[in-house]
């Protein structure tokens, strides 16, 4: 006998065999993540260090962290802005913003000093006289100029200008140009002698406004030279002349080289040219000394005004 036995085969579905085995996956999604975590890391240690850099205090809010970086960008040293932010913790106006708060405190920084004021010399006495001084570069010629044309076109009081600054290729002639244009007499003064002639010269006039030679302020020689010329004139005012795009560092030495020669008031020029002047405030903290005028362009003789500590402080806080 034969017994025969018949089936038929089942296909039994294997299961899909991954693309990668499980533990190679693990493996890559692990990687992947201490990726991510190390570039966190990074970036939180990046942080770490501006903060430490600009040494912010922790205690500020969000806002007032910008702020401070905003302002120490701007060249505020951090001396002015712990008294700033120290100030802003006192305020009791809760109303306001914490911009309003800023703009209100560093107003009082801006130190507002008083102009020009010239009266008519109707008994022919001494003329006010008043004289400028700082390094080259910073426009006292052109700014001389523009506070000459005010008194002499605008408001027709009688000026003289006068010049010592023969040393700086067309000095002489460019003070000429401005002199002829506004019909001003010009004098050019070689010696102390010569500054104390022209100013007797001059004696009828209701103001006389002396430029100076524009000196490296660290020749210590022509500084000292510069000193007598101011000797014999005796001014009645004498301003430092500052650029506003000058770095922090170097106004204040600036003002330290010009130590011997008494100024009463600043003029800060270019602020057209630059949002990062937070080193006057250096300057005003240092002299004591009032900022008067601010200028903002070449025009004659409109770009000059008296400075605004509201505007100043406005923009000091911009981004740009």
């Amino acid at each position: 006998m034969v017994e025969v036995t018949a089936a038929v085969e089942e296909k039994i579905s294997s299961p899909p065999v991954p693309s990668q085995p499980v533990e190679i996956q693990y493996k890559q999604i692990n990687v992947e993540l201490k990726q991510e975590i190390h570039e966190l890391k990074e970036k939180i240690d990046r942080m770490a260090e501006i903060v430490d850099e600009k040494k912010i205090p922790a205690e500020l809010s969000e806002e007032g962290k910008k702020y401070w970086a905003l302002l120490q960008d701007k060249e505020v040293e951090e001396n002015i802005l712990r008294k700033i932010f120290k100030q802003l913790r006192a305020s009791e106006e809760e109303s306001q913003t914490e911009e309003e708060k800023i703009l209100h405190v560093l107003e009082k920084y801006f130190k507002k000093g008083k102009p020009i004021t010239v009266k008519k010399n109707k008994n022919k006495e001494r003329p006010l006289v008043v004289s400028f001084i700082g390094p080259t570069g910073v426009g006292k010629t052109t700014t001389i100029a523009k506070i000459a044309a005010n008194f002499a076109i605008k408001q027709n009081f009688a000026v003289a200008l006068l010049t010592s600054d023969t040393y700086r290729v067309a000095a002489v002639e460019q003070l000429k140009t401005y002199g002829d244009i506004m019909g001003l007499p010009v004098e050019v003064v070689y010696s102390p002698k010569d500054m104390k002639e022209a100013i007797e010269k001059h004696q009828d006039k209701d103001l006389l406004l002396i430029d100076t030679a524009g000196r490296s302020h660290r020749n210590k020689d022509k500084v000292v030279e510069l000193k007598s010329f101011i000797a014999a004139a005796q001014p009645d005012e004498t301003y430092l002349v500052l650029s506003a795009p000058t770095k922090r560092k170097d106004m204040l030495e600036i003002v330290e080289n010009y130590r011997d020669i008494e100024f009463d008031k600043i003029i800060l020029t270019k602020i057209d040219e630059t949002s990062s002047f937070g080193g006057i405030l250096s300057v005003l903290q240092k002299t004591r000394k009032p900022l008067v005028y601010v200028t903002t362009g070449q025009e004659v003789p409109d770009d000059i005004s008296e400075a605004d500590p509201t505007w100043l402080a406005g923009k000091l806080i911009k981004e740009r």
